[in-house]
């Protein structure tokens, strides 16, 4: 069976694929750092937005990507993951 990638994630479904709390989450988006769309009382968001988010903080943390693989230089030799 295909599975369908989803169009827009709900809050729960964000907070299980990143890892980060469902508070975090509600303060990045007040702050405006994480795009997000009101559906009457839903509140979702584009899987690409959320890549972008993600992305952005973790470049802003010393990681970068390369060759879809992430890669950071902290004291040492670099990291690939």
């Amino acid at each position: 069976m295909e599975v369908t990638p989803k169009i827009l994630l709900n809050i729960r479904q964000v907070t299980e694929a990143t890892g980060i709390s469902r508070a975090s989450i509600y303060r990045q988006m007040k702050a405006g750092r994480l795009p997000f769309v009101k559906l009457g009382s839903r509140t979702l968001f584009r899987p690409a937005d959320l890549q972008d988010f993600v992305n952005r903080n973790l470049q802003a943390s010393g990681w970068r990507l390369v060759d879809d693989a992430l890669s950071c230089r902290h004291r040492g030799p670099e990291i690939v993951v």
